[in-house]
């Protein structure tokens, strides 16, 4: 692929102030007189149609140029913006079909997860459990609870839509960490904001506490009846702060060298979906999971 460097562009200037850019003589014209593309590459007229990103930002231009002057026509304007609209519409289904293809490889790996999941609920309840019908009722709640769960990261399958209730934060951590938690134990501590999410924020971050819940059930703290889970956060100005900590588990000698699918999808979320940052600070004690998330994610 041939990248023309900024001293040689013109496309610059469409995505940088995000409008269409005619030029009849770039040799006339204040602005690119001394542009490099007029001697080397022989650009002298130019006509640019700013490309937008599925989220909305310009990220190019399309563009027609010519090594002689030429007055740009109405006509050429549109065929033009028709023809980066194209481009924009097929950038749109790109993006949707990446998305649709990683929710269906997260659901995939949740029903591979699925009998594993509930047989350790099983097991889990049947120890503290005093009677069969004790057993089974609370099988019962953390079953329903799973599948509260199950529902919200997965809404664009369910009722083919993208969007879905809007939740409290504290809520939504709580129903969707409640599963793993030993009946009768003080293991889940939550302090959040006062923040609600909407839409595809709902199903973003469902996702991710909901598999760092899953990790601490399987591999941390929610596997001993005596281990805690504590999850904080705060906003600082434009950025809310969230920390999962977890302690009382097993112990950690180190941190892991392979990343699964689940750790992948993960930073996938936060970073692609929500534009956030996760560190994570694998102690002797528990892993300490920090998320930074943008405060649009939010409904303020």
């Amino acid at each position: 692929m041939q990248v023309t460097p900024l001293s040689h562009s013109f496309c610059q200037y469409v995505v940088s102030h995000d409008r269409a850019l005619a030029v009849s003589d770039a040799r006339d014209h204040p602005l690119l007189r001394d542009n490099l593309a007029i001697p080397d590459l022989s650009v002298v007229a130019y006509l640019g149609i700013p490309i937008h990103a599925p989220s909305g930002e310009p990220i190019g231009s399309f563009c027609a140029i010519d090594s002689q002057p030429r007055t740009w026509t109405h006509e050429d304007v549109s065929v033009l913006t028709d023809l980066a609209a194209m481009i924009e519409t097929e950038l749109q289904l790109r993006h949707e079909r990446d998305g649709m293809e990683t929710l269906a490889r997260e659901m995939n790996h949740r029903v591979k997860n699925l009998f594993s999941v509930v047989g350790g609920m099983i097991s889990m309840t049947a120890r503290s459990a005093d009677t069969p019908a004790d057993m089974a009722n609370v099988l019962k709640g953390r079953l329903s609870a799973l599948d509260i769960a199950h529902s919200m990261v997965s809404p664009a399958l369910s009722d083919g839509r993208g969007d879905a209730e809007t939740l409290d934060l504290n809520a939504l951590t709580e129903r969707l960490v409640s599963p793993h938690l030993t009946s009768g134990r003080a293991q889940l501590h939550i302090d959040l904001p006062e923040l609600r999410l909407a839409g595809r924020a709902v199903t973003d971050l469902s996702l991710v506490i909901h598999e760092l819940a899953t990790n601490a059930a399987k591999y941390g703290a929610l596997s001993h009846g005596d281990g805690r889970v504590s999850v904080t956060g705060a906003q600082q100005e434009e950025t809310v702060r969230i920390v999962w900590h977890e302690e009382g588990g097993p112990e950690i000698a180190a941190a892991p060298t392979d990343k699964g699918f689940g750790s992948k999808l993960i930073e996938a979320t936060v970073e692609r979906q929500m534009n956030g940052a996760m560190d994570s600070d694998w102690r002797n004690t528990g892993v300490v999971h920090s998320l930074s998330l943008p405060l649009s994610v939010f409904e303020v």
